[in-house]
């Protein structure tokens, strides 16, 4: 499931800069005001069911009676749950403030995109559990899969790729493999909170070390020496041993 974010699944952000998300480009069978009705009601219904009890909580049978749509509606506008469930999280991403703009291509703006992201997943702590469980899960389906290795993308990827086109990453690492890495460092950050490893008040903190520690490593040069300094200047800033520290405590 490494390689599904950049070669297969479009850009989130620029999906959404370029359609308005309740205009329809051509109107089809499942396109009507009355199925785009139905749309949004099993779409609520997915989110809701997905913050209470995960993505692999429910059954599809549940799903139906909460949004008071048929199975055949299920299967003809989203093909199957998994479907749903994919087209759920996006809906859940787009509507986010920090998805309706361009990524920052600087250190500072993509570090400040992480402390609105923070807040983002503790004003939305049930759902952000949900979703690292089903990043990290075996059996996770690779539509949903997809999207919610997106989300961690867009954050860092046109800084990424700046730099990338710059010269500054280490020879032989490609885009997708670097995005791979900090994604991944992305959630596992995310996972170990949802399992109170970090505190609440620690979280912004510890995704920034990470992050700074991980980039450092896929990077050399300037931009090296950059992140480094950003580092030494954050774990100083955030007491002895920075966040690091308080997860260690806790366990």
């Amino acid at each position: 499931m490494e390689s599904t974010a950049i070669t297969r699944l479009p850009a989130l952000k620029k999906r959404l800069r370029d359609t308005k998300p309740d205009q329809a480009k051509k109107r089809g069978p499942y396109d009507s005001d009355l199925m785009l009705e139905r749309r949004r009601k099993a779409i609520d219904a997915a989110k809701k069911l997905i913050a209470e009890r995960g993505a692999y909580g429910f059954t599809i049978r549940e799903l139906t009676d909460l949004a008071d749509v048929s199975l055949t509606f299920i299967y003809s506008a989203y093909g199957d749950k998994e479907g749903l469930v994919a087209a759920a999280i996006q809906d859940f991403y787009l509507a986010l403030p920090v998805a309706q703009r361009r990524s920052p291509t600087t250190l500072t703006g993509l570090l400040g995109d992480i402390d609105e992201a923070t807040a983002v997943i503790l004003a939305n702590a049930a759902y952000s559990r949900a979703l690292a469980d089903l990043y990290f899960s075996r059996t996770a389906d690779p539509r949903p899969y997809a999207i919610v290795r997106q989300m961690a993308v867009d954050t860092f990827l046109p800084w990424l790729e700046m730099i990338a086109k710059n010269g500054a990453t280490v020879p032989g690492l490609t885009l997708d493999t670097m995005c791979s890495i900090l994604a991944n460092d992305r959630w596992t950050g995310i996972f170990d909170w949802a399992r109170s490893r970090i505190p609440d008040e620690r979280l912004a903190a510890a995704t920034k070390i990470s992050f700074l520690v991980t980039a450092s490593g896929l990077t050399f040069g300037p931009v090296r020496d950059r992140l480094d300094k950003t580092l030494w200047k954050l774990l100083h800033t955030s007491g002895p041993g920075g966040a690091l520290a308080h997860q260690t405590k806790r366990k």
